[in-house]
């Protein structure tokens, strides 16, 4: 389900220009859960840049990437930054299609590349790469 045309509805009834700096200070908002995916979604079309939605654990990431793809349809990119499949002190090789998908996540947000990043708490405080 495609809901992009709702989205300028949306942008005017939240006001969201008052979340949307001039300057580069990021926002931190705490919202009802209904109304995330919509204002993430609005925030994104809004700035053009990079947005990171950070959930508590990863079944709400994955429910939060499936809401805003139907948010924003085809007009962003919404990348899931997925936690990795070993724990820290295993010592076994980590799952190479986790760890290609979070590079990939990784190369967008360094090009600046206007994007929707979610990540759950766990995936944020995993290391990528081994440390050297």
């Amino acid at each position: 389900m495609d809901l992009s045309n709702l989205l300028p509805v949306i942008e005017a009834a939240c006001e969201l220009h008052r979340v949307h700096p001039t300057n580069a200070e990021p926002a931190v908002l705490g919202l009802p859960d209904a109304a995330k995916a919509a204002v993430v979604a609005g925030l994104s079309r809004q700035t053009q840049r990079a947005v990171i939605v950070v959930t508590p654990r990863q079944p709400e990431a994955l429910s939060m990437v499936e809401e805003l793809e139907a948010w924003l349809g085809g007009d962003a990119t919404v990348l899931h930054f997925r936690e990795r499949d070993s724990l820290p002190y295993e010592r076994l090789a980590p799952d190479p299609e986790a760890l290609n998908s979070r590079l990939a996540v990784l190369e967008t947000l360094a090009s600046k590349t206007a994007a929707v990043i979610v990540v759950s708490g766990v995936a944020l405080a995993q290391r990528t790469l081994p440390a050297p």
